[in-house]
């Protein structure tokens, strides 16, 4: 009896173990079936549809992203046309009240400036002043001259050689053709000068001496005389008109 006791217990402890062995193998079992899974469904990628759906969110985003920036870079269009007319008219009324005043338009490395040169007496000369970034680089401005040998748009070109100096005519209200360089104090003071002479002589109904402008000519001859300024966004252009006789300035749109 002792000895079936011992040999029961024996038997229950042995299943016991074999269940346990068992129950660890399934768990391995079911572990490295799960890594194993996981592996392949790594290694599978994305499927069809998914790369569908990335697709077509990319293409909405390109949708909505291509307007606004072409809608952006039209807006910095016509602020830079703004500016240039605004200028050209702030340019005519100081010529007005002053001896002289010139406006250049140059185009730099990082954009394009305007700027003003005006005559504030013997003592200041001719200053250069309000310099101000009217455009990035991007914005492309092109202009007209009313001369055979270039009949279409010529775009500006980086550094001041290739700016654009304009200045009016006092006598006439209106524009003179483009300026090589602006005029100087020295220029101005000699005027003055001249006519101050001619003033205390005493000698009636002789004309004063007028100032000398930097008047520049084409490679035919003709004056450098400037009628158009088109500035270009992405869509959309403005096209500024320059009126040579009267000095008068409007802008299109197209």
């Amino acid at each position: 009896m002792s000895g079936q006791k011992i040999f029961s217990k024996k038997t229950s402890a042995e299943n016991t173990l074999k269940k346990t062995c068992t129950d660890t193998i399934l768990v391995d079992k079911k572990i490295s079936d799960s890594t194993f899974s996981g592996k392949k469904m790594a290694d599978k990628g994305f499927t069809l549809v998914e790369m569908i759906i990335v697709l077509s969110i990319f293409v909405i985003l390109i949708g909505i992203l291509v307007p606004s920036l072409n809608a952006l870079i039209d807006y910095r269009a016509t602020r830079a046309a703004k500016s240039i007319v605004s200028g050209l008219e702030q340019m005519r009324t100081e010529a007005e009240s002053r001896l002289v005043a010139e406006m250049k338009l140059e185009r730099k490395s990082d954009g394009y400036y305007i700027s003003y040169c005006e005559y504030r007496g013997k003592k200041s000369g001719m200053v250069w002043s309000d310099e101000k970034k009217i455009a990035p680089t991007k914005t492309k401005i092109e202009y007209k001259l009313d001369d055979y040998d270039t009949p279409r748009p010529v775009e500006m070109e980086e550094g001041e050689s290739n700016s654009l100096i304009f200045t009016v005519d006092r006598n006439t209200g209106g524009f003179r053709p483009l300026q090589t360089q602006a005029v100087t104090t020295e220029d101005v003071n000699a005027m003055i000068d001249a006519n101050t002479n001619l003033e205390n002589s005493g000698v009636a109904n002789t004309k004063g001496t007028d100032l000398s402008y930097y008047d520049k000519k084409m490679k035919s001859g003709q004056y450098a005389e400037c009628y158009q300024i088109i500035v270009s966004g992405r869509v959309k252009k403005r096209t500024i008109f320059l009126e040579q006789s009267t000095g008068k300035v409007t802008m299109t749109v197209s």
